[in-house]
């Protein structure tokens, strides 16, 4: 069976086959062409997981080392499922798993309301952009943060990514204290 696999993947139609010390020509077996067809398809679809997996470990190193927080929870009462290393270092936590597990908007948005409103148009539009916020961190700071989000109210998900700009607002602000004064 094994030669007559071989043999068909060469391209041959027939082979010879000895029997009772007589030689006969036969077609190829529905039964081999079938095996070598199933052989053929598992090297393809091994071939493709193997695709499929590294691109998996490419999303995921992405998403794990990306400079802007990103994170994905729940819309009805924020709880996260997933967040990655920026996230954690923006809000002050020890670990992602810590992250995960203590996470509530109610602590984190200074303007509760304005995560309503974050929400609210996420669910109308299916996706905010450029909304601005103040976020508490864990040790009781505060950053400025924008945040753009997909939403999939079927699912009771969203996906948000969060940007750090405390930075920038803080240079405004200095930008617009020194415009005054001259």
């Amino acid at each position: 069976e094994h030669v007559a696999a071989e043999a068909l993947a060469m391209g041959v139609a027939e082979y010879v086959v000895k029997h009772d010390e007589q030689i006969y020509f036969e077609l190829l077996p529905a039964v081999v062409m079938k095996q070598v067809e199933i052989i053929r398809r598992r090297r393809e679809l091994t071939a493709e997981a193997k695709l499929v997996d590294k691109r998996h470990k490419n999303i995921q190193f992405l998403f794990e080392n990306a400079q802007v927080g990103i994170l994905r929870g729940r819309i009805s009462d924020g709880k996260l499922n997933e967040a990655n290393n920026r996230i954690v270092e923006m809000l002050g936590y020890p670990s992602v798993e810590n992250l995960l597990e203590a996470y509530r908007p109610e602590n984190h948005w200074v303007d509760v309301e304005e995560r309503k409103k974050f929400v609210s148009t996420g669910l109308r539009e299916g996706i905010n952009r450029g909304f601005e916020a103040e976020f508490f961190r864990l040790d009781g700071s505060k950053i400025q943060v924008e945040l753009s989000a997909m939403f999939y109210p079927d699912e009771d998900q969203n996906e948000v990514v969060l940007v750090d700009i405390t930075d920038r607002k803080r240079a405004e602000e200095e930008l617009a204290v020194s415009e005054e004064r001259f």
